[in-house]
């Protein structure tokens, strides 16, 4: 139910300039701004879920697996390798989309550390 006391928000906008002339040179100096004032939060339902079901566990076994497969050969590849000691198998990463983990926004993410924005685009299909 709406809050009956809400009040609308607004903004303020605001700017400040001056000018002086000296000789045949004119200086001028400009600030402009805004600023919001009572502007709603809200809860957002449609969250990206990362904890419940396993994907921030998987993001950084990937995560991991990209940095020893950078350190063992010199390229980030976040899948499993069996020759590389302590890469681990990924179990949420493979129910997404076939070769999702070559795609180079998903590489970024992962070597950014963005498990959010990762998980906004590859949703989970279980």
């Amino acid at each position: 139910m709406i809050d009956p006391n809400l009040k609308h928000p607004y903004v303020q906008q605001y700017s400040i300039g001056i000018q002086h002339q000296a000789k045949d040179t004119l200086f001028e100096a400009r600030y402009v701004g805004n600023h919001v004032v009572g502007a709603y939060r809200a809860f957002d339902f449609n969250q990206v879920m990362i904890n419940q079901n396993g994907f921030l566990p998987d993001f950084l076994r990937a995560q991991n697996n990209g940095w020893l497969s950078l350190a063992a050969s010199g390229i980030f590849n976040p899948n499993y390798n069996s020759t590389i000691p302590g890469s681990q198998q990924l179990t949420v990463f493979p129910k997404l989309a076939r070769g999702v983990l070559s795609d180079s926004n998903v590489v970024n993410y992962l070597q950014t550390g963005e498990v959010g924005e990762l998980a906004t685009i590859c949703r989970p299909t279980d």
